[in-house]
């Protein structure tokens, strides 16, 4: 669906106001403005869908936000003001041209889901993130069609298969 320019400001300016969640999805953004960071009630950010190369850097200053869904636009890498974000709980940063992670989204201790599906030049994630078991959800459904249904049992032994699934090497997932 494509809003008008008129409707993305009118997002804007609520959003400044106060809002909950800003959705500028499908709307063929190049950027979206630093003064998001002035939304700092913002619990959710929707910007999948355009043309966005990164996220702003501001995005740091929502102390609220919990989902960021930036999924399906042309980002080659996230600014690591993300790990001060600290209840992140969801980051879906699928089909972009995502090269690496930012070593502080390691510093975000409530991050669950971390969705990376579809970036065929991710070479780089980093060590800070192996400790987060919360994590687990995203690999296992990234794995999934490798391993078959991935169980809450299954957490700390998929965890290292993970690991060694980005170093190249592809281990068993065993039943605990």
């Amino acid at each position: 669906m494509l809003r008008s320019a008129a409707t993305v400001e009118a997002n804007r300016a609520s959003c400044a106001c106060g809002c909950r969640e800003f959705n500028c999805a499908s709307n063929r953004l190049r950027s979206l403005p630093a003064a998001i960071g002035r939304c700092t009630r913002l619990k959710v950010l929707k910007c999948n869908g355009n043309r966005l190369d990164t996220l702003p850097s501001d995005v740091s200053k929502c102390k609220a936000l919990h989902t960021i869904i930036a999924s399906e636009n042309v980002m080659q890498l996230l600014p690591s003001s993300l790990g001060e974000l600290p209840v992140l709980r969801m980051l879906d940063v699928q089909n972009n041209r995502l090269e690496g992670l930012p070593y502080e989204l390691g510093d975000c201790a409530s991050l669950e889901t971390l969705d990376c599906t579809g970036n065929p030049d991710l070479a780089m994630v980093p060590s800070s993130l192996r400790d987060n078991t919360k994590l687990i959800l995203w690999i296992c459904r990234e794995k999934q069609r490798a391993y078959g249904r991935c169980s809450r049992a299954h957490v700390r032994r998929a965890h290292v298969c993970v690991w060694n699934a980005f170093a190249g090497h592809l281990a068993e997932v065993e039943e605990l």
